[in-house]
C-alpha cells in the first residue's frame, strides 16, 4: 500500500471515491433552508441593491433588512455578505 501511494496510487479505492462524490453532489444546498423573504433579499443583493433599496422594494424597514441579514448569516454559517452571495450564486448556477 505504501509503495502504491509513492507511485501515485490512491488511499481510497476509485469506487468509494465515486460514491462519496455522488453523495456530496446530491446534498441539498444550504440556501434551501432560507425563508422566502431571505431568498428574495439575497436575490436583491445579488442584483446590487443596497439595504435601503431592498427595504423599499420589500416594503420593510432597514432594521428589518438587518434582522433578515443576521438570520441569513446564521443559517448559512457565514459572517460576510460576499460569502452569502457566493453561496447564493452557486445555488443559482446549479439549478
Amino acid at each position: 500500500m505504501i509503495r502504491g501511494l509513492q507511485n501515485g496510487g490512491a488511499l481510497i479505492e476509485p469506487a468509494m471515491i465515486r460514491k462519496l462524490v455522488e453523495y456530496f453532489h446530491t446534498l441539498p444546498s444550504k440556501t434551501v433552508g432560507l425563508g422566502h423573504t431571505e431568498q428574495q433579499l439575497l436575490h436583491l443583493f445579488y442584483e446590487g441593491l443596497t439595504y435601503k433599496e431592498s427595504a423599499d422594494r420589500l416594503g420593510i424597514s432597514v432594521d428589518g433588512i438587518k434582522y433578515y441579514v443576521k438570520n441569513i448569516y446564521r443559517k448559512l454559517g457565514v459572517n460576510k455578505k460576499i460569502d452569502a452571495l457566493r453561496m447564493f450564486r452557486e445555488q443559482m448556477n446549479s439549478n
